[in-house]
């Protein structure tokens, strides 16, 4: 059909939503213009939010009329196309109409890497040695035989004299400050009762190999959870936006698997025993844990391929 208005959608890269809106406008044979706010300066997904109240996309118009997300543009175009063709056979004045920014605005394309900026945790390099050494093991608190005899070694553990000659062979001399910052950045802990016994958590999260994202040790420092999750989301929308077909309907994982990108996604993956959870309120958490979840299912899905039953999909969870 010929079009006097304009149609606007805005999208991220990935979006299967996007995707799907966007295929049934080339169905409809109407034409319009597709603003990737990823694409561009926050104040463009700030102007989209302001005028539609929602963070969400796509968010759809058609002149100056705000239809809303995929879900409601289907709704309209199986429901009232008729009404949405006339508002496209008048021509909108500029000021009306939703803003399209300067294609020179654009963010640079950062190709096949997403540069993400993780700092090592300083005291790292003893815990490494630790591991290296196989100094942490089994190992019963101390006292006498008959604590010995009526209670388990605890797994993983170091004692405290053995961790104070770690820390001093390393060249540090205040080794009460070091040992309250291991503690602290979570890279060890004490047990419970047991003062002189410390579990190297790391080496704890190794020894669960069915966990995907524990096959090495976290070494960064205590990472911010929206940090964390927000460097994810922007991997897998990249990765999505290569390897989900057109209508948004299915996914590649075999290329997802051989792709640079993904390498990098499950590095951030393992990183994730270093988010900091303490930091969180219980909303956030939620939050925090359902999207990470999802990126997980996905992380499942690539590395043991798409469950097909009910067992399968309880493997899943296992991996995770």
């Amino acid at each position: 059909m010929n079009q006097l208005g304009r149609i606007t959608i805005y999208s991220i890269a990935g979006c299967p939503h996007c995707l799907a809106a966007k295929k049934r406008l080339k169905n409809e044979n109407l034409q319009y213009f597709d603003v990737g706010v990823d694409r561009f300066p926050p104040d463009v997904r700030k102007w989209v939010q302001d005028k539609t109240g929602k963070t969400s996309v796509p968010q759809i118009f058609f002149n100056s009329k705000y239809i809303g997300g995929n879900k409601e543009l289907q709704e309209a175009l199986d429901n009232e196309k008729k009404s949405l063709l006339e508002i496209l056979s008048q021509e909108a004045s500029v000021e009306e109409l939703p803003i399209l920014p300067n294609p020179g605005d654009a963010l640079e394309d950062v190709g096949d890497d997403v540069k993400i900026d993780l700092e090592q945790d300083k005291y790292y390099p003893i815990i490494e040695q630790i591991i290296q050494s196989k100094a942490a093991g089994e190992n019963y608190p101390a006292g006498s035989c008959f604590i010995k005899l009526f209670s388990s070694p605890v797994k993983h553990s170091i004692s405290e004299g053995d961790l104070t000659k770690f820390i001093n062979e390393a060249g540090h001399e205040d080794t009460k400050k070091v040992l309250e910052h291991l503690l602290e950045a979570r890279l060890i802990r004490e047990v419970s009762n047991h003062k002189d016994l410390f579990v190297v958590t790391g080496l704890e999260a190794i020894s669960n190999t069915q966990c995907l994202n524990t096959s090495q040790m976290s070494s960064s420092v205590l990472t911010n959870p929206d940090e964390m999750s927000q460097n994810i989301r922007n991997i897998l929308l990249k990765l999505f936006s290569t390897f989900l077909s057109e209508d948004g309907g299915s996914v590649d994982y075999k290329g997802i698997s051989q792709s640079k990108l993904f390498q990098q996604f499950k590095q951030l993956a393992i990183e994730l025993q270093r988010v900091d959870l303490l930091s969180m309120s219980e909303s956030q958490k939620i939050a925090f844990f359902i999207n990470i979840y999802n990126a997980l299912v996905i992380h499942g899905h690539v590395e043991k391929g798409v469950p097909t039953t009910t067992y399968a999909r309880f493997e899943i969870g296992v991996w995770k």
